[in-house]
């Protein structure tokens, strides 16, 4: 078997999420044991940080998921960034001249450590919550109490739908990465 260090994706088969599933609940039942992997006969302690990495891949390959494994210190292009942070890629050069994110030239091209974008997501969702944090409390007196739109009387002519559709407030509200209480 030869190692890669560059990155690759791996598709989950619909035939193995039956056996994805058993190796998730062996995974979860060996917390506080450590976990062993035999291969050819020969069996190889896992260190805990491998064994949870392989907990979350399984458990993603498991729900369907496409997972893909990178270096942490692998170069990106502008393009794959983005995809990541799931913005445009205008939006990204943007954000790299205005010193957001670090990032180096060669020659024409920009790229990106891998490290720093995810630190940057990272510091996205922090700031993300706590504005949902502090906000929390005055969008709740704002929300309605129901999301059903308002009924109408019924004409007694056809007409065409109407355009202006009703909106919930669920539609206009800021995403919070914490549950609401």
């Amino acid at each position: 078997m030869t190692v890669t260090i560059e990155s690759k994706t791996y598709l989950p088969g619909e035939d193995v999420a039956g056996r994805f599933a058993e190796l998730v609940t062996e995974l979860e039942a060996s917390s506080g044991v450590t976990p062993r992997l035999t291969v050819n006969g020969e069996t190889i302690d896992l260190p805990p940080t491998v064994a949870e990495a392989l907990l979350q891949v399984v458990d993603a390959m498991r729900r369907g998921l496409a997972v893909t494994v990178a270096p942490q210190d692998q170069r990106l292009t502008t393009q794959e960034a983005a995809d990541m942070l799931g913005i445009s890629r205008p939006t990204l050069v943007r954000m790299l001249e205005a010193g957001e994110i670090p990032f180096e030239k060669v020659r024409r091209h920009r790229r990106l450590f891998l490290t720093d974008v995810l630190e940057f997501r990272e510091r996205q969702r922090r700031a993300a919550n706590e504005a949902c944090q502090t906000w929390w409390p005055t969008l709740r007196r704002w929300a309605p109490t129901t999301t059903t739109p308002p009924r109408r009387a019924k004409s007694s002519r056809t007409s065409a739908p109407r355009t202006d559709r009703w909106r919930s407030a669920q539609y206009s509200m800021p995403v919070c990465w914490y549950p609401a209480r």
